[in-house]
Formats: C-alpha cells, structure tokens, sequence
C-alpha cells in the first residue's frame, strides 16, 4: 500500500512562510513602521548622544521603520490597485514604494540642515568660533580648523539651498531627477570623505562622529544610486 503519510516537519517552512505573510499584512507593516519611527524620535530626545554605537542604534530603528512603512504602503496600494483592474505599468507610475523613504530621507537631511544652520549663524555673525580656532597662539588652535569650518558651513548650507531644489524635482516627477540625484549623492560623499580626511588630522575631533558621518554617506549612495539607476517605478514614475 502506498504511504500518503507526510514526513515529519514536510512543508513544513511554506506552511511558515504562509502563516508569516498572514501575521504581516500591509496594515500591521505599516502600523508597526509607524511605531519604530516614534520611538526613533522617542531615543533620540532621551539620549541624543553622538556616540556611534547610539547613532548606529537610532539609524536601524529610523532605517527598519522607513522599510516597513513603504513595504507596507506599496502592498497596500497594489491590493487596491488590483480590485480596480490597474495595470502593473500604471501602479509603479506612482510617487510610492521606496520612492517615500527616499522623499523622507531627504525631508530629514533637510531638517538637520536648517536645525545646524540656525545652531551655526550665530557664531558665524559673531566670529567668536572662527577666532578661537583659526587665531594662532589660542588653546584650541591648529591649522586645518579654517578648512573644517569652511567645509562644515559650506556643505550645510549647500544642503539647505539645494535638497529644496531635489525636493521640487521629485514631486514634479521630473525626468532630471534620478540623474541630478545620482550627482547629488557623490558629491555629498566626496565632501564628507574630505571632511573626514581633514578632521582626522585634527587630534580634538579625531573619531568625534565624523566616521560615522562618512559610513552613512557612503551607505546612502550604496543603497539609491543603484536604485535610481535600475528601479521600474523610478522609470515609470519620473518622465516629465
């Protein structure tokens, strides 16, 4: 006779894989998204320490919460899409998907930028950070600190006059976007790599953020160069 009985733990992973995809609907992703990134928020005002182990911990909690909020957003959309018989082509013309984390991305560098230059203008108007570390004879006195703030404030209010230019372009869906993006990223990485090589001659800020600055930098420009340059919503949505 021949035995239908199935071996033990047979089927066993899709029957997991099922049960997973019923637990993490599009909902739940979204919700518990949502709630990663309060609680971003919530660690960054209780310890907003600079140590790269607590920077590192906030970048995951902000970086799993962006994921599965725009994973669960796209799902989402596409079950709605299908109930009223959209094409795949007219469902990635969208600005959805991965396309809100990389929106929210820039509305968050955006952010820290103005916070920084509001923090900087008045030392800039006042002088006092520039005559202290840039005037021979003082304590805190080295010869690159001239080129560091130059750098710091210059790269800071590029970002606060141009991510408004990204911004207009990506939600005019312009064709330029994904190319002046792309531009964007390497220069920002070139910057914070001289950053980082001028900052580690200097022994008082040596290994202060600036490691950490540069590893982000370059894990931006890892994750959406290759994304701008392969993704299908990418190509279908920016086309004006």
């Amino acid at each position: 006779m021949e035995n239908t009985t199935s071996p033990a733990g047979g089927g066993s992973p899709a029957v997991a894989a099922r049960g997973l995809s019923r637990l993490l609907t599009p909902d739940t992703r979204i919700t518990v998204g949502a709630w990663l990134l309060c609680m971003t928020g919530i660690v960054a005002l209780i310890n907003p320490s600079d140590v790269p182990a607590s920077a590192f911990f906030r970048l995951t909690l902000a970086g799993a919460g962006f994921a599965l909020y725009a994973w669960g957003r796209t799902d989402k959309q596409r079950e709605q899409a299908m109930q009223v018989g959209v094409s795949g082509t007219q469902f990635l013309n969208g600005l959805s998907g991965w396309l809100i984390l990389l929106a929210a991305m820039l509305f968050v560098t955006l952010l820290g930028a103005v916070i920084q230059a509001v923090s900087d203008v008045p030392h800039i108007v006042r002088g006092n950070v520039w005559a202290e570390y840039t005037t021979p004879g003082r304590a805190a006195y080295h010869p690159l600190w001239a080129t560091l703030l130059v750098l710091d404030w210059g790269s800071n209010l590029f970002a606060v006059v141009w991510i408004p230019v990204l911004l207009s372009l990506f939600f005019q869906r312009k064709k330029s976007f994904p190319t002046v993006m792309f531009w964007t990223l390497l220069l920002f990485t070139a910057l914070v790599a001289v950053r980082f090589g001028v900052a580690d001659r200097i022994s008082f800020v040596r290994g202060d953020g600036v490691a950490m600055a540069l590893f982000l930098a370059v894990l931006k420009a890892v994750v959406w160069i290759p994304y701008l340059q392969r993704s299908k919503r990418v190509k279908a949505t920016f086309v004006n």
